[in-house]
């Protein structure tokens, strides 16, 4: 059998998963721009976690939650947020 070319790849977990952590600046900024171009009422709430940074853009009354169901409003303003 001939040898294989792969090389084995061992992850320093720790450091990755601070690394990820150190992004919840990032994730919240992003995060908060969904949330403020989108028309009506949406909030950002963090939701930090000990290995990885993450939160969710959410509406934030049950009037709001109908509309998007209608009009997609978070799902566009997540397209307007990347550009």
């Amino acid at each position: 059998m001939a040898k294989s070319s792969f090389s084995r790849v061992k992850l320093n977990l720790p450091g990755v998963n601070q690394m990820l952590r150190e992004q919840q600046p990032l994730v919240d900024a992003v995060g908060e721009a969904i949330a403020g171009n989108a028309e009506g009422n949406y909030e950002y709430v963090a939701n930090p976690h000990r290995f990885t940074a993450r939160g969710h853009t959410q509406t934030a009354d049950v009037e709001t939650a109908v509309n998007d169901t209608k009009t997609h409003e978070l799902l566009r303003a997540v397209g307007r947020s990347v550009r």
